[in-house]
Protein backbone atom coordinates (compact mmCIF):
# COMPACT_ATOMS: atom_id res chain seq x y z
CA UNK A 1 0.00 0.00 0.00
CA UNK A 2 2.49 2.61 0.58
CA UNK A 3 3.31 3.60 -2.89
CA UNK A 4 2.86 1.87 -6.11
CA UNK A 5 3.77 -1.79 -6.20
CA UNK A 6 5.19 -3.52 -9.27
CA UNK A 7 2.42 -4.64 -11.58
CA UNK A 8 3.73 -8.19 -11.50
CA UNK A 9 4.50 -10.56 -8.67
CA UNK A 10 8.05 -10.89 -7.32
CA UNK A 11 10.11 -13.07 -9.58
CA UNK A 12 7.85 -12.52 -12.60
CA UNK A 13 10.05 -10.80 -15.17
CA UNK A 14 9.39 -8.58 -18.14
CA UNK A 15 11.31 -9.96 -21.13
CA UNK A 16 14.61 -8.12 -21.45
CA UNK A 17 15.32 -6.31 -24.68
CA UNK A 18 17.77 -3.92 -26.23
CA UNK A 19 15.16 -1.25 -25.62
CA UNK A 20 15.44 -1.59 -21.85
CA UNK A 21 17.46 1.59 -21.55
CA UNK A 22 15.46 3.47 -24.18
CA UNK A 23 13.86 6.59 -22.76
CA UNK A 24 11.34 9.05 -24.07
CA UNK A 25 11.81 12.66 -23.03
CA UNK A 26 8.69 14.72 -22.44
CA UNK A 27 9.81 18.32 -22.95
CA UNK A 28 8.49 20.41 -20.10
CA UNK A 29 5.69 22.92 -20.54
CA UNK A 30 5.81 25.92 -18.24
CA UNK A 31 2.25 26.96 -17.58
CA UNK A 32 1.98 30.75 -17.66
CA UNK A 33 0.68 33.29 -15.20
CA UNK A 34 -3.02 33.79 -14.55
CA UNK A 35 -3.47 36.14 -17.48
CA UNK A 36 -1.99 33.85 -20.14
CA UNK A 37 -2.59 30.10 -20.38
CA UNK A 38 0.36 28.26 -21.86
CA UNK A 39 1.09 24.77 -23.09
CA UNK A 40 3.72 22.94 -25.08
CA UNK A 41 3.29 19.87 -27.23
CA UNK A 42 5.09 16.69 -26.26
CA UNK A 43 5.88 13.49 -28.16
CA UNK A 44 3.65 10.58 -27.23
CA UNK A 45 5.52 7.74 -25.51
CA UNK A 46 4.22 4.24 -25.89
CA UNK A 47 1.39 3.41 -23.56
CA UNK A 48 2.16 0.94 -20.83
CA UNK A 49 0.06 -2.07 -19.83
CA UNK A 50 -2.52 -1.57 -17.10
CA UNK A 51 -2.12 -3.27 -13.75
CA UNK A 52 -4.76 -5.13 -11.82
CA UNK A 53 -6.02 -4.37 -8.35
CA UNK A 54 -5.72 -6.33 -5.17
CA UNK A 55 -7.28 -6.28 -1.74
CA UNK A 56 -6.01 -7.53 1.59
CA UNK A 57 -7.43 -8.95 4.81
CA UNK A 58 -7.68 -6.91 7.98
CA UNK A 59 -4.62 -7.16 10.24
CA UNK A 60 -4.78 -7.54 14.02
CA UNK A 61 -4.86 -4.27 15.89
CA UNK A 62 -6.95 -2.36 13.36
CA UNK A 63 -10.05 -0.76 14.84
CA UNK A 64 -13.28 -1.66 13.04
CA UNK A 65 -15.84 1.12 13.12
CA UNK A 66 -19.30 -0.44 12.56
CA UNK A 67 -21.42 0.54 9.60
CA UNK A 68 -23.79 2.38 11.93
CA UNK A 69 -21.22 5.13 12.35
CA UNK A 70 -20.97 5.83 8.61
CA UNK A 71 -22.03 9.45 8.13
CA UNK A 72 -25.17 9.86 5.96
CA UNK A 73 -24.60 11.54 2.61
CA UNK A 74 -26.74 14.55 3.46
CA UNK A 75 -24.26 15.61 6.16
CA UNK A 76 -21.31 15.51 3.78
CA UNK A 77 -21.49 19.01 2.36
CA UNK A 78 -19.04 19.60 -0.50
CA UNK A 79 -16.31 22.18 -0.11
CA UNK A 80 -14.92 23.91 -3.19
CA UNK A 81 -13.07 27.06 -4.15
CA UNK A 82 -11.64 28.72 -7.22
CA UNK A 83 -8.46 30.76 -6.82
CA UNK A 84 -5.86 32.26 -9.14
CA UNK A 85 -2.30 30.99 -9.11
CA UNK A 86 -0.35 33.83 -7.54
CA UNK A 87 3.18 32.85 -8.50
CA UNK A 88 4.32 33.00 -12.12
CA UNK A 89 7.33 31.01 -13.39
CA UNK A 90 10.61 32.84 -12.73
CA UNK A 91 11.78 35.19 -15.44
CA UNK A 92 14.92 33.15 -16.02
CA UNK A 93 13.00 30.14 -17.33
CA UNK A 94 12.36 29.74 -21.06
CA UNK A 95 9.18 31.38 -22.33
CA UNK A 96 6.46 28.77 -22.93
CA UNK A 97 4.37 28.58 -26.07
CA UNK A 98 1.04 30.37 -26.03
CA UNK A 99 -2.19 28.41 -26.13
CA UNK A 100 -3.41 28.28 -29.71
CA UNK A 101 -6.91 29.50 -30.66
CA UNK A 102 -7.80 25.98 -31.75
CA UNK A 103 -6.80 24.51 -28.40
CA UNK A 104 -8.66 27.23 -26.51
CA UNK A 105 -11.77 26.52 -28.56
CA UNK A 106 -11.36 22.81 -27.92
CA UNK A 107 -11.06 23.33 -24.16
CA UNK A 108 -13.73 26.00 -23.86
CA UNK A 109 -12.18 29.20 -22.55
CA UNK A 110 -9.20 27.44 -20.93
CA UNK A 111 -10.27 28.77 -17.56
CA UNK A 112 -12.13 27.46 -14.52
CA UNK A 113 -15.53 29.12 -14.84
CA UNK A 114 -18.25 28.47 -12.22
CA UNK A 115 -20.01 26.27 -14.77
CA UNK A 116 -16.90 24.15 -15.31
CA UNK A 117 -16.20 24.08 -11.55
CA UNK A 118 -19.54 22.38 -10.94
CA UNK A 119 -18.41 19.40 -13.01
CA UNK A 120 -15.44 18.20 -10.91
CA UNK A 121 -17.38 18.78 -7.70
CA UNK A 122 -20.18 16.59 -9.01
CA UNK A 123 -17.63 13.96 -10.04
CA UNK A 124 -15.92 13.70 -6.64
CA UNK A 125 -19.30 13.66 -4.86
CA UNK A 126 -20.53 10.80 -7.04
CA UNK A 127 -17.17 8.98 -6.97
CA UNK A 128 -17.15 9.08 -3.17
CA UNK A 129 -20.60 7.49 -3.04
CA UNK A 130 -19.96 4.92 -5.77
CA UNK A 131 -16.53 3.85 -4.47
CA UNK A 132 -17.76 3.96 -0.86
CA UNK A 133 -14.92 6.08 0.46
CA UNK A 134 -15.08 8.33 3.52
CA UNK A 135 -13.64 11.40 1.78
CA UNK A 136 -12.16 12.76 -1.43
CA UNK A 137 -10.19 15.96 -2.10
CA UNK A 138 -9.10 17.25 -5.50
CA UNK A 139 -7.42 20.17 -7.24
CA UNK A 140 -7.33 21.28 -10.88
CA UNK A 141 -5.11 23.94 -12.41
CA UNK A 142 -6.49 25.21 -15.71
CA UNK A 143 -4.57 26.48 -18.78
CA UNK A 144 -5.07 30.11 -17.73
CA UNK A 145 -3.59 29.44 -14.27
CA UNK A 146 -6.82 29.49 -12.25
CA UNK A 147 -7.00 26.78 -9.61
CA UNK A 148 -10.06 24.90 -8.41
CA UNK A 149 -10.00 22.88 -5.19
CA UNK A 150 -12.81 20.75 -3.86
CA UNK A 151 -13.65 18.21 -1.18
CA UNK A 152 -16.39 15.74 -0.42
CA UNK A 153 -17.08 13.63 2.66
CA UNK A 154 -15.14 13.09 5.84
CA UNK A 155 -11.45 13.22 6.72
CA UNK A 156 -12.19 11.27 9.92
CA UNK A 157 -15.21 9.00 10.32
CA UNK A 158 -17.36 9.25 13.42
CA UNK A 159 -15.38 11.93 15.26
CA UNK A 160 -17.46 15.11 15.23
CA UNK A 161 -16.92 17.85 12.63
CA UNK A 162 -14.06 16.16 10.75
CA UNK A 163 -15.16 17.17 7.28
CA UNK A 164 -12.66 16.86 4.46
CA UNK A 165 -11.45 20.22 3.12
CA UNK A 166 -8.81 21.29 0.57
CA UNK A 167 -6.62 22.31 3.52
CA UNK A 168 -6.81 18.99 5.39
CA UNK A 169 -3.44 17.16 5.47
CA UNK A 170 -3.56 13.75 3.74
CA UNK A 171 -1.02 10.96 3.32
CA UNK A 172 0.47 11.36 -0.17
CA UNK A 173 2.46 8.10 -0.20
CA UNK A 174 4.87 7.76 -3.10
CA UNK A 175 4.28 11.31 -4.28
CA UNK A 176 6.95 11.91 -1.61
CA UNK A 177 9.40 10.61 -4.21
CA UNK A 178 8.89 13.75 -6.33
CA UNK A 179 10.39 15.82 -3.50
CA UNK A 180 13.32 13.43 -2.99
CA UNK A 181 14.16 13.38 -6.69
CA UNK A 182 13.99 17.19 -6.86
CA UNK A 183 16.46 17.43 -3.96
CA UNK A 184 18.86 15.09 -5.77
CA UNK A 185 18.74 17.26 -8.88
CA UNK A 186 19.31 20.46 -6.88
CA UNK A 187 22.37 18.96 -5.23
CA UNK A 188 23.65 17.93 -8.65
CA UNK A 189 23.09 21.45 -10.00
CA UNK A 190 25.16 22.81 -7.12
CA UNK A 191 28.02 20.39 -7.80
CA UNK A 192 27.55 18.50 -4.54
CA UNK A 193 27.03 15.18 -6.31
CA UNK A 194 26.41 13.60 -9.69
CA UNK A 195 23.45 11.34 -10.33
CA UNK A 196 25.77 9.15 -12.36
CA UNK A 197 28.21 8.55 -9.50
CA UNK A 198 28.13 5.00 -8.09
CA UNK A 199 26.35 4.68 -4.78
CA UNK A 200 29.54 3.17 -3.37
CA UNK A 201 30.78 6.78 -3.25
CA UNK A 202 28.56 7.27 -0.18
CA UNK A 203 27.75 3.67 0.80
CA UNK A 204 31.07 1.83 0.30
CA UNK A 205 29.85 -1.41 1.84
CA UNK A 206 26.63 -1.73 -0.16
CA UNK A 207 26.64 -4.94 -2.27
CA UNK A 208 27.48 -4.24 -5.92
CA UNK A 209 27.37 -0.51 -5.13
CA UNK A 210 30.08 0.27 -7.68
CA UNK A 211 27.73 -0.88 -10.46
CA UNK A 212 24.66 1.07 -9.27
CA UNK A 213 24.36 4.82 -9.77
CA UNK A 214 22.19 7.27 -7.87
CA UNK A 215 20.26 7.83 -11.11
CA UNK A 216 19.47 4.10 -11.23
CA UNK A 217 17.95 4.38 -7.77
CA UNK A 218 15.82 7.34 -8.78
CA UNK A 219 14.51 5.80 -12.02
CA UNK A 220 14.13 2.22 -10.72
CA UNK A 221 16.74 0.59 -12.95
CA UNK A 222 19.01 -0.53 -10.09
CA UNK A 223 17.65 -4.07 -9.90
CA UNK A 224 17.37 -3.77 -6.11
CA UNK A 225 14.40 -5.71 -4.70
CA UNK A 226 11.48 -3.97 -2.97
CA UNK A 227 11.43 -4.47 0.79
CA UNK A 228 7.62 -4.25 0.73
CA UNK A 229 7.73 -7.81 -0.63
CA UNK A 230 9.56 -9.11 2.44
CA UNK A 231 7.65 -12.22 3.60
CA UNK A 232 7.34 -10.85 7.14
CA UNK A 233 6.44 -7.29 6.14
CA UNK A 234 2.82 -7.51 7.31
CA UNK A 235 3.79 -8.91 10.71
CA UNK A 236 6.69 -6.52 11.24
CA UNK A 237 4.82 -3.40 10.14
CA UNK A 238 1.07 -3.74 10.61
CA UNK A 239 1.01 -6.04 13.62
CA UNK A 240 3.26 -3.56 15.48
CA UNK A 241 1.40 -0.28 14.76
CA UNK A 242 3.26 1.82 17.35
CA UNK A 243 6.79 0.78 16.38
CA UNK A 244 8.89 3.70 15.08
CA UNK A 245 11.28 2.49 12.40
CA UNK A 246 14.80 3.81 12.00
CA UNK A 247 16.52 4.06 8.63
CA UNK A 248 19.01 1.39 9.69
CA UNK A 249 16.14 -0.97 10.49
CA UNK A 250 14.54 -0.33 7.11
CA UNK A 251 17.82 -0.97 5.30
CA UNK A 252 18.34 -4.18 7.27
CA UNK A 253 14.90 -5.34 6.16
CA UNK A 254 15.67 -4.37 2.57
CA UNK A 255 19.01 -6.19 2.63
CA UNK A 256 17.18 -9.51 2.83
CA UNK A 257 15.66 -9.05 -0.66
CA UNK A 258 17.50 -10.62 -3.58
CA UNK A 259 18.47 -8.51 -6.62
CA UNK A 260 15.93 -8.58 -9.46
CA UNK A 261 18.28 -8.05 -12.41
CA UNK A 262 21.68 -6.68 -13.39
CA UNK A 263 21.88 -2.89 -12.72
CA UNK A 264 20.66 -0.96 -15.74
CA UNK A 265 19.33 -4.04 -17.58
CA UNK A 266 15.65 -3.51 -16.81
CA UNK A 267 13.25 -1.25 -14.91
CA UNK A 268 11.11 -2.28 -11.96
CA UNK A 269 9.58 -0.13 -9.26
CA UNK A 270 11.20 -0.62 -5.86
CA UNK A 271 10.70 1.47 -2.73
CA UNK A 272 14.11 0.34 -1.49
CA UNK A 273 15.65 2.61 -4.13
CA UNK A 274 14.34 5.69 -2.35
CA UNK A 275 15.40 4.57 1.12
CA UNK A 276 18.95 4.28 -0.23
CA UNK A 277 18.63 7.57 -2.13
CA UNK A 278 17.40 9.32 1.01
CA UNK A 279 20.38 8.06 3.01
CA UNK A 280 22.77 9.19 0.25
CA UNK A 281 21.20 12.66 0.10
CA UNK A 282 21.64 13.02 3.86
CA UNK A 283 25.33 12.16 3.57
CA UNK A 284 25.94 14.35 0.53
CA UNK A 285 23.78 17.23 1.73
CA UNK A 286 25.19 17.22 5.24
CA UNK A 287 21.79 17.41 6.98
CA UNK A 288 18.78 15.21 7.77
CA UNK A 289 16.54 14.59 4.78
CA UNK A 290 13.51 16.22 6.41
CA UNK A 291 15.55 19.35 7.17
CA UNK A 292 16.78 19.65 3.59
CA UNK A 293 13.29 19.22 2.14
CA UNK A 294 11.90 21.83 4.51
CA UNK A 295 14.60 24.44 3.88
CA UNK A 296 14.55 24.00 0.09
CA UNK A 297 10.88 23.28 -0.65
CA UNK A 298 8.34 23.35 2.16
CA UNK A 299 9.17 26.74 3.68
CA UNK A 300 10.14 28.70 0.53
CA UNK A 301 6.92 27.63 -1.22
CA UNK A 302 4.76 28.23 1.84
CA UNK A 303 3.66 24.59 2.02
CA UNK A 304 2.41 24.93 5.58
CA UNK A 305 0.58 21.59 5.71
CA UNK A 306 3.50 19.44 4.51
CA UNK A 307 5.09 17.34 7.24
CA UNK A 308 7.77 14.64 7.09
CA UNK A 309 6.23 12.05 9.41
CA UNK A 310 8.57 10.46 11.91
CA UNK A 311 11.09 13.28 11.65
CA UNK A 312 8.83 16.29 12.30
CA UNK A 313 5.92 16.92 14.70
CA UNK A 314 2.58 15.96 13.15
CA UNK A 315 -0.31 18.29 14.04
CA UNK A 316 -3.80 17.11 14.95
CA UNK A 317 -6.48 17.01 12.30
CA UNK A 318 -4.86 15.02 9.48
CA UNK A 319 -7.19 12.67 7.62
CA UNK A 320 -7.29 9.08 8.86
CA UNK A 321 -6.95 6.11 6.53
CA UNK A 322 -9.54 3.34 6.27
CA UNK A 323 -10.35 0.00 4.71
CA UNK A 324 -13.80 -1.50 4.37
CA UNK A 325 -14.65 -4.80 6.10
CA UNK A 326 -18.18 -4.84 7.51
CA UNK A 327 -17.52 -1.25 8.55
CA UNK A 328 -14.67 1.23 8.39
CA UNK A 329 -11.34 -0.29 9.45
CA UNK A 330 -9.39 2.55 11.08
CA UNK A 331 -5.63 2.03 10.83
CA UNK A 332 -4.64 4.79 13.26
CA UNK A 333 -2.81 3.88 16.48
CA UNK A 334 -3.87 6.69 18.81
CA UNK A 335 -1.07 9.03 17.69
CA UNK A 336 -1.17 11.84 15.14
CA UNK A 337 0.90 9.85 12.62
CA UNK A 338 -0.99 8.50 9.62
CA UNK A 339 -1.97 5.80 9.00
CA UNK A 340 -0.01 4.61 12.07
CA UNK A 341 3.43 5.15 13.57
CA UNK A 342 4.83 1.97 12.04
CA UNK A 343 3.30 2.38 8.58
CA UNK A 344 4.35 6.05 8.39
CA UNK A 345 7.95 5.56 9.52
CA UNK A 346 8.78 2.36 7.63
CA UNK A 347 8.34 4.21 4.35
CA UNK A 348 10.56 7.23 5.18
CA UNK A 349 11.96 8.75 1.94
CA UNK A 350 9.72 6.47 -0.12
CA UNK A 351 6.43 7.90 1.16
CA UNK A 352 6.23 9.52 4.62
CA UNK A 353 4.88 12.97 3.70
CA UNK A 354 1.54 14.50 4.65
CA UNK A 355 0.16 17.36 2.54
CA UNK A 356 -3.09 19.13 1.77
CA UNK A 357 -4.34 19.05 -1.80
CA UNK A 358 -3.92 22.84 -1.89
CA UNK A 359 -0.22 22.60 -1.01
CA UNK A 360 0.32 19.60 -3.28
CA UNK A 361 -1.05 21.60 -6.21
CA UNK A 362 1.35 24.39 -5.37
CA UNK A 363 4.22 21.88 -5.36
CA UNK A 364 3.18 20.36 -8.69
CA UNK A 365 3.06 23.82 -10.31
CA UNK A 366 6.49 24.72 -8.91
CA UNK A 367 8.19 21.43 -9.76
CA UNK A 368 6.92 20.96 -13.29
CA UNK A 369 6.70 24.69 -13.98
CA UNK A 370 10.45 25.24 -13.65
CA UNK A 371 10.65 27.02 -10.29
CA UNK A 372 12.61 24.26 -8.56
CA UNK A 373 14.95 22.91 -11.23
CA UNK A 374 16.97 24.12 -14.19
CA UNK A 375 15.59 23.36 -17.68
CA UNK A 376 18.20 20.63 -18.13
CA UNK A 377 17.39 19.00 -14.79
CA UNK A 378 13.68 19.16 -15.54
CA UNK A 379 14.23 17.50 -18.91
CA UNK A 380 16.11 14.68 -17.14
CA UNK A 381 13.32 14.38 -14.57
CA UNK A 382 10.86 13.89 -17.44
CA UNK A 383 12.83 11.16 -19.23
CA UNK A 384 11.19 7.76 -18.91
CA UNK A 385 12.28 4.16 -19.34
CA UNK A 386 10.37 1.28 -20.87
CA UNK A 387 8.23 0.72 -17.75
CA UNK A 388 7.28 4.38 -17.75
CA UNK A 389 9.37 5.58 -14.82
CA UNK A 390 11.70 8.54 -14.65
CA UNK A 391 13.45 10.00 -11.58
CA UNK A 392 10.60 10.51 -9.12
CA UNK A 393 8.09 10.75 -11.96
CA UNK A 394 6.18 8.41 -14.22
CA UNK A 395 4.52 8.69 -17.62
CA UNK A 396 0.72 8.53 -17.55
CA UNK A 397 -1.95 8.86 -20.22
CA UNK A 398 -5.19 10.36 -18.93
CA UNK A 399 -8.31 10.98 -21.03
CA UNK A 400 -6.09 10.53 -24.07
CA UNK A 401 -3.59 13.22 -23.03
CA UNK A 402 0.06 12.29 -22.46
CA UNK A 403 1.14 13.34 -19.01
CA UNK A 404 3.44 12.75 -16.08
CA UNK A 405 3.44 12.88 -12.31
CA UNK A 406 3.17 10.23 -9.63
CA UNK A 407 0.66 8.19 -7.69
CA UNK A 408 0.87 7.17 -4.08
CA UNK A 409 -0.75 4.85 -1.58
CA UNK A 410 -0.25 3.92 2.04
CA UNK A 411 -2.52 1.66 4.04
CA UNK A 412 -5.86 3.49 4.01
CA UNK A 413 -4.88 6.18 1.48
CA UNK A 414 -4.63 6.63 -2.30
CA UNK A 415 -3.50 9.65 -4.29
CA UNK A 416 -2.58 10.79 -7.79
CA UNK A 417 -0.83 13.97 -9.01
CA UNK A 418 -0.49 14.50 -12.78
CA UNK A 419 0.21 17.19 -15.36
CA UNK A 420 -1.01 16.98 -18.96
CA UNK A 421 1.21 19.60 -20.66
CA UNK A 422 -0.45 19.48 -24.07
CA UNK A 423 -3.84 20.09 -22.47
CA UNK A 424 -2.37 22.70 -20.12
CA UNK A 425 -3.94 21.18 -17.01
CA UNK A 426 -2.78 19.75 -13.68
CA UNK A 427 -5.02 17.37 -11.70
CA UNK A 428 -4.66 15.95 -8.18
CA UNK A 429 -7.03 13.63 -6.31
CA UNK A 430 -6.71 11.93 -2.92
CA UNK A 431 -8.94 9.63 -0.89
CA UNK A 432 -8.76 8.01 2.53
CA UNK A 433 -9.78 4.50 1.59
CA UNK A 434 -6.93 2.18 0.76
CA UNK A 435 -8.57 -1.06 -0.38
CA UNK A 436 -10.06 0.42 -3.53
CA UNK A 437 -11.40 -1.86 -6.24
CA UNK A 438 -11.12 0.91 -8.83
CA UNK A 439 -7.95 2.64 -10.01
CA UNK A 440 -7.39 6.18 -8.74
CA UNK A 441 -6.22 7.25 -12.18
CA UNK A 442 -9.76 6.68 -13.45
CA UNK A 443 -10.95 9.41 -11.07
CA UNK A 444 -8.13 11.68 -12.22
CA UNK A 445 -9.05 10.96 -15.85
CA UNK A 446 -12.68 11.90 -15.17
CA UNK A 447 -11.51 15.19 -13.65
CA UNK A 448 -9.36 15.85 -16.72
CA UNK A 449 -12.33 15.25 -18.99
CA UNK A 450 -14.50 17.52 -16.84
CA UNK A 451 -12.02 20.37 -17.04
CA UNK A 452 -10.58 20.25 -20.58
CA UNK A 453 -12.26 17.30 -22.25
CA UNK A 454 -10.87 14.09 -23.68
CA UNK A 455 -8.20 14.49 -26.34
CA UNK A 456 -9.93 14.05 -29.70
CA UNK A 457 -9.41 10.73 -31.45
CA UNK A 458 -8.04 8.87 -28.44
CA UNK A 459 -8.95 5.56 -26.88
CA UNK A 460 -8.78 4.43 -23.23
CA UNK A 461 -9.25 7.05 -20.54
CA UNK A 462 -6.15 6.12 -18.57
CA UNK A 463 -3.16 3.83 -18.28
CA UNK A 464 -3.61 2.72 -14.67
CA UNK A 465 -1.09 2.98 -11.87
CA UNK A 466 0.69 -0.14 -10.67
CA UNK A 467 -1.25 -2.07 -8.05
CA UNK A 468 -1.71 0.14 -4.95
CA UNK A 469 -1.04 -2.47 -2.26
CA UNK A 470 1.60 -2.68 0.43
CA UNK A 471 2.40 -6.33 0.17
CA UNK A 472 1.18 -9.20 -2.00
CA UNK A 473 -2.46 -9.94 -1.11
CA UNK A 474 -2.30 -7.67 1.92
Amino acid sequence: MPHQQPARAPGARRPSSAAAALTVALIVALLGAVSAGCVSLTPAPATFPPAGASSAPVSPGAAVIPDATVIPDETLAPVASIAPLVTAPPASTPAPATVTPALIAQQGAGMMTPEIAARPQSIIDEWRRAAQVPGVVAAIRMPDGTVWTGASGKAIVGEGPAKATPDTPWVIGSITKTFVAALAFQLQQEGTLSLDDPISTWLPDYPNGAAISLRMLLNHTSGIGDYFWHPDYKTLVFDRPTHQWTVDEILALAAERAPLFRPGADQEYSNTNYILAGRILEIAGGAPLAQQLRSRFFDPLGLTSVVFQGDEPVPDGAAKGYWRDGGWVDWSDGTTLRPSTSAATVVWAAGALLASVTDLQRWEAALYGGEMLSPDSLAQLLTFGEAGYGPGTRYQRLAGWDGYGHGGSLRGFNAGMYRMPEAGVDVIAMTNRGDLTVDMTLLVADLVKASVGRKPGTGPAATPEPVPSVVPAG
